[in-house]
Formats: structure tokens, sequence, C-alpha cells
């Protein structure tokens, strides 16, 4: 009886785990076909400028994906969905920025910058962002990425670069 009792606790643990391996399995195909429709729901969004609505898809999405193991995560490029939502803050900032509102367009920058946007030049040639020239928020925040993002300042920082040091390329 004892043993027949272990090998039914051993059979029963085993059900339970395939089970929750199976389980699991259906959550992160879930995961992925509701990513697969949420891309076409994005896209809409972006065809039209709605800046608002893909922001609020995309924390949604970031909500679901951090719950996800990091199988179902290796599915996603890394960086790409970030660099979407730099991108979003960057137009929400540009559009608040038409009615020259100081406040919501330097949060919108910020937010931009903290997903990732680096485009320094992009900021400051920025005709919308014309008006926070001034503003003391708006200098560090474009200060804070022209190391990364201002791509002329980089060159003139690499060093000296001369044809003979390259080489040519191996086909």
């Amino acid at each position: 009886i004892e043993l027949l009792n272990y090998k039914t606790i051993n059979l029963f643990l085993f059900l339970l785990i395939c089970s929750s391996m199976i389980q699991a399995q259906n959550l992160n195909n879930d995961f992925i076909n509701y990513s697969q429709e949420m891309e076409k729901v994005l896209g809409e969004s972006l065809s039209v400028k709605n800046y608002r609505k893909t922001i609020r898809l995309l924390d949604d999405w970031f909500e679901k994906y951090y719950q996800q193991d990091e199988a179902t995560k290796a599915n996603f490029q890394e960086g790409s969905i970030e660099m979407l939502m730099a991108t979003c803050y960057f137009y929400l900032a540009e559009e608040t920025a038409k009615d020259l509102k100081t406040d919501s367009t330097l949060i919108y920058i910020e937010k931009a910058i903290n997903y990732g946007f680096i485009d320094y030049k992009g900021i400051k040639s920025n005709a919308a962002f014309e008006f926070l020239s001034q503003e003391q928020k708006f200098i560090m925040l474009t200060e804070s990425i022209k190391e990364k993002g201002d791509y002329l300042l980089l060159l003139k920082n690499s060093g000296h670069y001369s044809k003979s040091e390259v080489g040519m390329p191996m086909f």
C-alpha cells in the first residue's frame, strides 16, 4: 500500500507539473497572439497619429509583457518597443508644443528621453520647440542626450581618421 501511495503521489505530481507546463505554454502563446493583434491595432493608431492611444496600448502591452517568462520575452526584439514609446512621446511633445504648453511638452520630451530617444539635433533644431530654448529643464534634458545623440560632436570627438588606417574590405 505504501508503494502504491508513493507511485500515486509521483504520478499525481507528474500530472500536476505537466498540466502547469501546458498551461504556461498556452499563456505564452496567448501573449504572442495578443501581441500580434496589438501590432495591427498599434499600426492603425499610429497611421492616424493617435499617439495618446498608442501609448495607452503600449502601456497595456508592457504590463502583460513583464509578467511573461524569459522564453516568451525572447520572442521580442529588445529595445524596439521602448523606441516606439520614445517616438510616440516625442510626437506628443511636438503636438503639445503647437499650443505652447511648456509643462506638458517638457514632460513628454523627458518621457521620450527616458525611453531611449537620443536625437539631439531632432529636438534642438525642431521649430516646434523653439519657445522652450531658454527653459532650464529643456536645456538640461537636451544636454543629457548630447553626448550620445549629437552626431557631429561624436564625430569631432572620435579622433583622427585616415583612409590608410581602414584598409580595404574583403569580399
